[in-house]
């Protein structure tokens, strides 16, 4: 199964965007190799905590985070342009609020775990425990 196979059964339905801080980008300070979708927000909360800058971002009513470089230039009430790292966002069923990726991910990982043994390993009960009594 490919991952955009996970999402094939939700087109037309609604669903649920997620994306993580980390992966909001200000637009000048994109980082190298990604596939950016660019979204256009109002900047109502701006912290400089350093070595970044987290932003509180706002788009038709829906409210965001961009963890940016501490070199952005972003500030409060500004229209800032950033990118969205789009290999790193996550879309939920709206009515089940499950992750569409989970049958993907449950799959790649059931594909690279070794095989396992169909019983548990007998336990052997002769060997007793200082904490046996507990």
């Amino acid at each position: 199964m490919l991952k955009v196979d996970a999402f094939r059964s939700h087109i037309g339905k609604r669903v649920i965007f997620g994306i993580r801080p980390e992966d909001v980008h200000d637009i000048d300070y994109q980082p190298a190799g990604i596939t950016p979708a660019i979204v256009e927000a109002n900047v109502d909360v701006v912290e400089q905590m350093g070595n970044e800058m987290i932003l509180y971002l706002e788009e038709q009513g829906k409210a965001f985070l961009a963890r940016t470089d501490p070199r952005t230039r972003a500030h409060v009430g500004q229209r800032l342009t950033v990118a969205f790292d789009t290999a790193n966002v996550h879309l939920f069923d709206a009515d089940t609020q499950q992750s569409l990726l989970y049958d993907y991910k449950v799959s790649q990982l059931t594909r690279r775990s070794a095989p396992r043994p169909s019983h548990s390993p007998a336990i052997d009960k002769s060997r007793s425990s200082p904490m046996s009594g507990f």
